[in-house]
């Protein structure tokens, strides 16, 4: 197996055959998803591995024993370790084509547990319409320098959240946005770009428990949607097919094409 460089990662993008991979593997091809991504022919690659922290990707051929003999040296001398001493816990295995499900154990040994579905959507019915912010003191605001430097409770988690997907917050302000409620002195909602390429991207958005269930996901996120879409970009917005009341936001604020698709979750181990 072999290590690409980020501006040889096209050669990959034939195998990143659903909607869900599409968004992935195009924000890994423009640099803007930082990823390691190994393929068995550097010249005409059936194979892919990528890895970006909790997610794991792979593509391609399934069939080719040897191949998959360099995969699991790659999971187990170097993903693995990795993801011990940085203490991730656990990993979300993305595959396609399903064939993959048979070959699996090969790879990752008894590190996985379970699969799980998920949903993505991938366009807007209409993004036209604010809705409205709930009654003060709640204010809905765009993510700046000076919000991300302040001190509101739970601007740790903001933080967090961009640098999960992002390699500075210099980078995701200049290349990207995101909206956030404030509730007096404390982040209580934010929804922020992910997986971003030329004309789309991903979402990542989260609540504080204490104002689930209040409207404020579908408010922040429904800024999010009209910004993104008047910018020119295109959101998609994904999730366990599971959480309805993710999947409610997302309907209400106007997201249809809806595909469901299956992953796997494993373990990385004690170390």
């Amino acid at each position: 197996m072999h290590r690409l460089h980020r501006e040889e990662t096209s050669s990959i993008r034939p195998h990143f055959d659903t909607p869900n991979l599409r968004l992935v593997v195009d924000s890994i091809i423009d640099g803007k998803t930082p990823a390691r991504v190994w393929v068995e022919d550097l010249a005409a690659p059936r194979t892919a591995l990528a890895w970006e922290g909790r997610c794991i990707y792979l593509v391609g051929d399934s069939e080719d024993a040897e191949v998959n003999k360099g995969l699991r040296e790659i999971f187990s001398t170097e993903i693995q370790p990795e993801g011990q001493s940085r203490k991730l816990g656990f990993f979300k295995l993305y595959y396609s084509p399903d064939a993959w499900s048979l070959r699996l154990e090969e790879i990752f040994g008894s590190l996985l547990d379970h699969d799980v579905e998920r949903r993505i959507y991938c366009s807007v019915r209409d993004s036209s319409a604010r809705i409205a912010v709930p009654s003060p003191p709640l204010e809905l605001r765009q993510i700046d320098a000076q919000l991300l430097q302040s001190d509101f409770a739970h601007i740790g988690l903001v933080r967090d959240e961009i640098l999960g997907g992002w390699p500075s917050f210099e980078t995701f302000l200049d290349q990207r946005f995101g909206f956030t409620m404030l509730d007096g002195t404390s982040v209580v909602c934010w929804c922020t770009a992910e997986y971003v390429s030329e004309g789309k991207c991903g979402i990542g958005i989260e609540t504080i428990e204490a104002y689930q269930r209040k409207g404020i996901a579908t408010v922040v996120a429904g800024e999010f949607v009209r910004h993104a879409i008047a910018s020119g970009v295109n959101p998609h917005w994904d999730c366990w097919a599971s959480n309805t009341p993710s999947v409610r936001v997302a309907e209400k604020v106007g997201f249809v094409d809806m595909h469901d698709y299956k992953i796997a979750i494993g373990s990385f181990g004690d170390g």
